[in-house]
């Protein structure tokens, strides 16, 4: 019974300086404050295609065949969602930039893009811009709309054959 309470004393004390030292050694480290932003990281807004599948920085690409044919016009659709679980309401604006799909500075297919949506809390401004109302709390892949990017041929169009390319940007900015 002694050589068990001696131990014990002595962990005890072992532990008491332990302690003491960890305290003296870094007394600032005490004290711990949070802090956190809730913002436009608490939204995550994704792409998808037209066939549902998550466009990422990996395949965000659009691929056009062109027909062989005098006349055409193709298509693609992007549809945008969100998801985010915010404490209040808030707004923001996804605003998209085009180019024209070119070979050089002779070839170059004329290339536009078109807006919609039909949920209450999206409108579209000036043809290329969603404005959006993020509904407060937790939201999951809520739906703000479509993209369609159209390129047209008409029939008297004559272009070389050839890989075309073109950009398409998105900003996104806080607040209305």
């Amino acid at each position: 019974m002694k050589r068990l309470l001696g131990v014990i004393l002595v962990i005890s004390i072992g532990f008491s300086l332990f302690a003491a030292d960890a305290v003296f050694i870094t007394p600032t480290h005490a004290v711990v404050y949070l802090k956190g932003l809730i913002g436009s990281v608490s939204t995550k807004i994704r792409a998808y295609d037209e066939y549902g599948m998550e466009l990422d920085q990996d395949s965000a690409i659009l691929s056009f065949d062109f027909p062989a044919t005098e006349a055409w016009e193709i298509s693609k659709v992007v549809h945008f969602k969100y998801t985010s679980n915010l404490p209040t309401g808030t707004y923001g604006k996804l605003t998209f930039n085009i180019t024209d799909l070119r070979l050089n500075d002779i070839n170059t297919l004329r290339t536009t893009m078109e807006l919609a949506s039909e949920h209450i809390m999206t409108q579209v401004e000036g043809a290329n811009t969603f404005a959006i109302t993020f509904l407060p709390g937790a939201q999951k892949d809520r739906e703000i709309g479509s993209m369609t990017v159209k390129v047209q041929k008409k029939a008297n169009d004559l272009f070389t054959a050839g890989s075309y390319s073109g950009s398409l940007s998105v900003n996104y900015t806080d607040g209305l």
